[in-house]
């Protein structure tokens, strides 16, 4: 954030240029949390968002909360600062940036604060492909990726439908670390260091515009883990390898 604020502070304070801000807030019901492929939170999660953009830059703050308060709060709560530079071109868009993990205050040591940088190549043709490659330099040390496409269609004059499919990859090393299980049990195993497919997620999405600047999203997303390694590891410690999760969004654009 203080570096976002210093750029700010460094745009030249020219008269004839006007420096545009966009700020949209708002928060998400969900029924669960599944991340990368990994059911992080099987329960109901609350996920609130602030996006700041002056173009060509970008700041968002995300959350999500752990509603039912377990003992495994300070992994399933936490708060991400992304913040990106976008170069437009005509037919793709290239994106650079960084992230920061934070995570609930965690006295047992599960849950540790991590940073990643990433890029994303996005093409603005058919099916609005993109390729996204995060390197986490913070406790993994590893690289984790996804291949994305999708389509935007209007429904009506307040509506409009949101199709979107990723398939997500990651370094042997990812697999290995952020796969690994909380607590060894019979059958649980680490999977061998290798680069594999790691999930699969197909989501659909309908955001109605309530006013100008207001807009509701009903939204449903299936995820399943691709890798037979990783299911086996996460059937060993009982967690689920597949989850269809539906949320609903508030967004406001200030």
């Amino acid at each position: 954030m203080i570096v976002f604020l210093g750029i700010l502070l460094l745009v030249p304070d020219v008269p004839a240029r006007e420096v545009n801000m966009d700020v949209q807030g708002g928060f998400t019901v969900a029924s669960s949390y599944v991340w990368r492929g990994r059911v992080v939170n099987d329960e109901t999660v609350f996920q609130p968002e602030v996006l700041i953009k002056v173009d060509p830059f970008s700041l968002d703050i995300w959350g999500t909360w752990d509603v039912e308060g377990t003992k495994d709060t300070p992994e399933r709560t936490r708060i991400d600062f992304t913040l990106d530079y976008t170069i437009p071109r005509e037919k793709i868009d290239l994106r650079f940036g960084a992230v920061a993990h934070a995570f609930h205050d965690d006295p047992g040591g599960h849950a540790s604060d991590t940073y990643e940088v990433f890029g994303e190549v996005a093409g603005n043709v058919f099916l609005n492909p993109s390729l996204m490659l995060y390197y986490d330099f913070g406790t993994i040390n590893a690289f984790y990726g996804y291949v994305r496409i999708a389509d935007y269609r209007s429904l009506f004059e307040k509506a409009d439908l949101e199709t979107a499919m990723h398939m997500g990859f990651g370094s042997g090393r990812f697999n290995e670390i952020f796969f690994q299980p909380a607590q060894s049990g019979e059958g649980a195993s680490l999977v061998e260091r290798k680069f594999a497919l790691v999930d699969l997620m197909i989501s659909a999405a309908v955001p109605y515009r309530l006013k100008e600047s207001t807009t509701l999203q009903p939204k449903i997303e299936y995820v399943r883990l691709m890798n037979g390694d990783l299911r086996d590891i996460m059937k060993a410690d009982g967690r689920k390898t597949e989850k269809l999760v539906a949320s609903l969004t508030l967004a406001v654009r200030f």
